[in-house]
């Protein structure tokens, strides 16, 4: 990959966008009746990206998990957007058997102390342990609770390690000159 290209994203229809806004690819359990794809009318804020975000309400959490196809051994970077508007709202993520999140009863932004954040995002590396790996979200709310945005990359170099290669083989190549001038 050249520097400055993206990343596939190995998760499907991660912002909800797939026929006119929809749960496709997704696995969907809804067992409080209220788990929704919402075009900003019901949360009263827009999509993260794009026009759709999945929507999450009801006191018993509902779930919607999608296998994402992985290499063992590789280092996956998860990442979403969550929306609560309105507080009084849980979110638990996990990739595997591992719990990645565990958002209980709203969540507060470190500088306002408030719930009404908009939009906020998480990213998590994690490691894969076989050819694929359930990547799962399980949500409550007395109100609403939006999910936008779902991706799981692999992480291309940073520009440090790129440049940290250029410097060691340019290092090597000048260690080699000087060997052959002596």
């Amino acid at each position: 990959m050249t520097l400055g290209t993206c990343a596939q994203n190995l998760v499907l229809n991660g912002s909800f966008e797939s026929n006119g806004g929809s749960f496709a690819n997704w696995n969907v359990a809804n067992n409080s009746g209220f788990l929704a794809i919402d075009s900003g009318t019901i949360l009263s804020a827009p999509a993260q990206n794009g026009s759709y975000a999945a929507l999450f309400g009801g006191s018993v959490p509902d779930t919607i998990s999608q296998s994402v196809p992985t290499t063992s051994g590789l280092t996956y970077d998860v990442s979403f957007w969550v929306n609560d508007r309105f507080g009084s709202s849980a979110l638990s993520v996990s990739w595997g058997s591992s719990q990645l999140l565990n958002l209980a009863n709203s969540y507060t932004s470190e500088t306002s102390g408030q719930f009404d954040n908009g939009w906020v995002d998480f990213n998590f590396l994690v490691p894969a342990s076989s050819s694929s790996e359930n990547l799962k979200f399980a949500g409550s709310s007395g109100t609403a609770l939006g999910v936008d945005n779902v991706s799981v990359t692999v992480p291309e170099p940073g520009l440090f390690s790129l440049i940290g290669g250029f410097l060691a083989v340019g290092g090597l190549w000048r260690r080699s000159r000087r060997a052959g001038d002596e």
